[in-house]
């Protein structure tokens, strides 16, 4: 092969290898947090063992892992942590040593809850400046932990004012805090001539999972007044012989 066809297939060679590495940098990103966390140990039979955290799913612990401490690893005398950084980008390392003897953190032992107890790990820059924080949190008896409780937030319940035709004359929002409440209606919704045929007050709960119930609905109608009915007393020729003006309340009489 002359001179001229090796450059070419060089620089065909080095073309080819920078689409390879541009083809894998979306999949290298797609590590998780960027960083690896292991236990190392020697097993029973004396061979060694590597175990990975593995990374936890749930919101709000996007930069967490979840390390299980199985009774063979808690038992051996070299059980130790590493932190990797797979896309170089501490170049200061990390807060925690690598190879640092897991039994230091065996107090810290989080069970099956993703609590206050955890391993803080800092990821540094050249200058140990902190350039992200990690948590690895440690179980020496659940291998997953329970999903993280939920707190209830404020939540909007609909209210629905309804005449005795069933027809809908004012609706609102309201917002509740959470947990139990009593809901009532706003008079400022209802016309003064209305009256609440209904219940008056509805129990309404805000947890995590919402609204229970999301609607409720107030009933009214309009206020009858009392009406005047005439009387008249007739004589066998069918002459008035006497007028009475009687009032009536609203409802039978």
């Amino acid at each position: 092969m002359n001179k001229s066809l090796q450059q070419a297939f060089r620089r065909g060679a080095a073309l080819a290898l920078a689409f390879l590495l541009l083809g894998l940098a979306p999949a290298l990103a797609q590590a998780p947090q960027g960083v690896s966390v292991t236990m190392n140990y020697t097993g029973p039979d004396g061979n060694p063992v590597t175990a990975e955290a593995v990374p936890v799913a749930y919101p709000g612990f996007e930069n967490a892992f979840w390390l299980y401490v199985p009774p063979e690893a808690l038992q051996a005398p070299d059980t130790a942590l590493t932190v990797t950084d797979l896309m170089m980008q501490y170049p200061g390392g990390f807060t925690l040593p690598q190879g640092t003897p897991l039994a230091e953190f065996y107090a810290q032992d989080s069970g099956q809850t993703l609590g206050e107890l955890y391993i803080p790990v800092a990821g540094l820059g050249l200058n140990g400046e902190p350039l992200a924080e990690f948590r690895v949190y440690l179980s020496l008896s659940a291998p997953e932990p329970l999903p993280p409780e939920t707190t209830a937030q404020p939540a909007a319940v609909l209210i629905r004012y309804l005449d005795q035709d069933n027809r809908e004359f004012a609706s609102e929002q309201r917002m509740l805090p959470a947990g139990p409440n009593t809901v009532t209606p706003d008079v400022s919704y209802v016309p003064a001539d209305y009256q609440l045929t209904g219940p008056g007050e509805y129990a309404v709960n805000v947890t995590a999972a919402g609204v229970e119930p999301p609607e409720v609905v107030f009933t009214y109608q309009k206020q009858i007044q009392a009406a005047t009915l005439a009387i008249r007393y007739l004589d066998q020729n069918g002459q008035v012989i006497y007028l009475e003006q009687r009032t009536l309340q609203p409802g039978p009489n």
